[in-house]
């Protein structure tokens, strides 16, 4: 059931801006080319989101961050289209928030170095020890 709200979740979502990013993840080395099309708001919270994590990991590269703004974008795409699905059922809309809240996660760790990753991980734990809930990160 789960894999079925990916597909429709990964082919069903379009908006009005289209951004193009040229991402280098540190794990292959390899240049993929991502475009999207999202609303100004969804490209502002990505935006905002990748500034965050900048404050926290502050030696970001350009690539890197392009990247992670591009896994924020998506998410963002994601989440907004099940949080108006009508379809549904409230439990099955939190479990499939923490699933992409996960996926983004590792999608920033294949862009980190081991070293941001670990960042990464202590800055999340340190989110959970306060209480706070790391899904706006």
């Amino acid at each position: 059931m789960m894999k079925k709200y990916i597909a429709v979740l990964l082919f069903s979502i379009a908006g009005t801006y289209t951004i193009s990013a040229q991402v280098n993840t540190a794990e292959t080395g390899q240049k993929t080319t991502v475009t999207s099309e999202s609303s100004a708001g969804e490209a502002k919270w990505a935006q905002d989101r990748t500034d965050k994590l900048a404050l926290y990991i502050t030696d970001l590269t350009a690539e890197q961050k392009s990247a992670i703004t591009a896994a924020n974008l998506r998410y963002a795409k994601r989440l907004g289209f099940i949080q108006n699905s009508k379809t549904i059922a409230p439990e099955a809309l939190v479990q499939m928030r923490s699933d992409l809240f996960n996926y983004r996660m590792n999608e920033y760790k294949r862009t980190l170095t081991t070293e941001q990753a670990v960042l990464l991980d202590t800055y999340l734990m340190e989110l959970k020890a306060d209480g706070e809930t790391p899904v706006e990160l």
